[in-house]
């Protein structure tokens, strides 16, 4: 029986379909095709790989749904880490939840920085915070990592 990961079958639509549109965006009107969602996922995993992310650890997202996410998603799990999904609606929650599932790098979106700086100090198993819309005080900016 063949083993197969979603990484795996991206690759082989890729392979297939090379400009087909893998991924739309509605809200932010981008789209990528299964080319571009491996490149991308590539760039996520280096980074990821670059802050110490190993197989077997756990990736934090802390987002709204959108492109990013999912690539965030894919990233970890190519590089045969754990992406662990805290829903936003849980912000008052977010402390709870990284303990539970202990992740390396908790990558969030903009307008949650307030809830994840005032958490940090309690959350001991982050070591980098990533987030989607640009630098902020003790988080590394998404883009620029790509």
């Amino acid at each position: 029986m063949a083993f197969t990961t979603f990484n795996d079958m991206l690759r082989r639509t890729a392979w297939r379909l090379p400009d087909h549109t893998f991924l739309t965006w509605i809200d932010r009107d981008r789209s990528i095709t299964y080319a571009q969602g491996v490149e991308l996922s590539e760039r996520v995993a280096g980074a990821l790989a670059d802050l110490g992310v190993v197989k077997g650890d756990r990736v934090g997202i802390f987002a709204h749904n959108g492109l990013d996410y999912v690539l965030a998603m894919l990233g970890a799990w190519r590089l045969g880490a754990i992406s662990t999904h805290i829903s936003v609606l849980q912000a008052h929650n977010l402390a709870f939840y990284v303990n539970d599932s202990t992740p390396k790098v908790l990558i969030y979106t903009g307008d949650k920085h307030d809830v994840v700086a005032a958490n940090r100090p309690n959350m001991p198993s982050v070591q980098h915070a990533i987030c989607f819309d640009g630098a902020k005080k003790d988080a590394l900016a998404w883009d620029a990592l790509l």
